[in-house]
């Protein structure tokens, strides 16, 4: 947000240009480089008309110093809008991610390559609000896919996958098993790269109206291993990757732990 905002001369009060409300379709560049104007949010922002649009400028600032910042001199510019089409493939550099019919992520991150990312485990969970009871009931039904892919001349690159489940509502009454009763699930991955940012930023978004379940998100690393170091509260815990022996036990011995 500009600052300050209004300030005063001899000729009277005038605002900062950057507060005044946008026309439609205007554009801006930083150092002469074209900047991506996106919608933002308006709560919080110092807006001069009530019905002026929140926009955010989103621009790439390379060589930054340690510890330091650098100067940008953003200007009024023709406009410079996303080109948005149906593809599933954005890349820079040496990075590139690519939606596969199902709507999971293969990356490549220069000669290495990731595949199945985001991927979507569903099942029934009867446990409490301290860990989860599953149900092996895995009937998740993908009913659909959809790409969107959008790409700005400052070379940020943007392709979301939405997916949309069918699942069972919940549990029946003896929650020993999922209902008959189905509902939906809509997933929304966002996924990013741009230049000089290494590797590919991702942001969810999940429409949940399904009961009783638990919903992992997949990222294979095609490294298994036999054991890991997990962080504690003040330590680190060295923990195997085998099943536990649950010989006698009640409650089945969980097989995962929330991400830490």
């Amino acid at each position: 947000d500009p600052w300050p905002g209004l300030q005063a001369n001899d000729s009277g009060p005038f605002f900062h240009r950057w507060l005044l409300p946008p026309r439609d379709g205007a554009g801006a560049s930083a150092d002469g480089v074209p900047a991506r104007v996106v919608e933002g949010c308006a709560d919080g922002r110092y807006l001069i008309a009530p019905a002026s649009r929140a926009l955010d400028l989103e621009l790439v600032v390379g060589e930054v110093p340690a510890f330091g910042f650098r100067r940008v001199r953003l200007e009024p510019a023709a406009p410079t809008p996303d080109l948005v089409d149906a593809g599933r493939e954005i890349s820079c550099a040496t990075t590139k991610v690519t939606a596969a019919d199902d709507g999971t992520f293969e990356l490549r991150l220069g000669s290495r390559v990731f595949a199945g990312l985001c991927a979507l485990e569903d099942e029934g969970d009867r446990g409490d609000s301290y860990d989860a009871d599953p149900i092996c009931d895995r009937a998740a039904t993908l009913e659909s896919v959809e790409c969107e892919r959008r790409r700005h001349a400052s070379g940020i690159e943007e392709l979301e996958v939405v997916r949309t489940f069918s699942l069972p509502a919940r549990l029946d009454a003896s929650r020993e098993q999922r209902s008959s009763e189905r509902a939906g699930l809509r997933v929304s991955i966002l996924a990013r790269v741009a230049p000089g940012e290494p590797g590919a930023s991702l942001r969810l978004r999940i429409e949940n109206t399904v009961e009783d379940h638990r919903l992992r998100l997949i990222f294979p690393t095609g490294a298994p291993c036999r054991e890991f170091l997990a962080a504690t509260s003040f330590d680190t815990a060295r923990r195997s990757t085998a099943k536990a022996d649950a010989t006698g036990w009640i409650h089945p011995p969980p097989a995962t732990f929330p991400q830490q």
